[in-house]
């Protein structure tokens, strides 16, 4: 067996695909950013010692009563002397939300519960720590601790994670 000889010139360092931005923003690399999205969450669960994590969906589109009290006191007031289709829209909307704030603020005090009885089990690991959910974060950091909170980012609908001290 023969060898090849080697050639004079220098070989071409290539950087690795998943430093080249343009490719990791291709359809291509779409399994690895989902990947990515899987796996960094859980490492930075894992560096802050979370044992459980408690996800609380659906309050970002509902009002916190204080909230949908102003709200409602604002349509209230816009439109006192004259009663439009639009106004009388607002009105309802206005109203709806309120109702609807009730279930906000049943969200926070659940998270606060669970925070408070979840604090009493230790540190380590951190155990039922509240992820996500506007109604969830507000109610888990009522008696102070750190948490995670969890973003879903659209249109892709990957989840991305990150921790906050708050």
């Amino acid at each position: 067996m023969s060898r090849r000889p080697r050639s004079k010139q220098r070989s071409v360092e290539i950087d690795p695909p998943y430093r080249d931005a343009v490719f990791m923003e291709s359809l291509p690399a779409r399994p690895v950013r989902i990947l990515t999205e899987y796996i960094d969450p859980l490492e930075r669960l894992r560096r802050e010692k979370v044992g459980d994590t408690i996800v609380m969906f659906g309050s970002a589109r509902i009002l916190s009563r204080e909230q949908a009290l102003a709200r409602l006191e604002k349509v209230r007031k816009a439109g006192k002397r004259r009663s439009t289709p639009e106004r009388r829209t607002a009105l309802r909307d206005a109203k709806a939300s309120l109702e609807m704030s009730r279930y906000y603020e049943e969200a926070r005090e659940l998270a606060r519960r669970i925070t408070s009885w979840a604090m009493s089990l230790g540190d380590n690991p951190r155990r039922f720590v509240i992820c996500s959910g506007r109604a969830g974060n507000h109610g888990g950091g009522q008696p102070r601790r750190r948490r995670g909170r969890w973003k879903v980012h659209r249109p892709e609908h990957s989840i991305a994670a990150r921790t906050a001290s708050e």
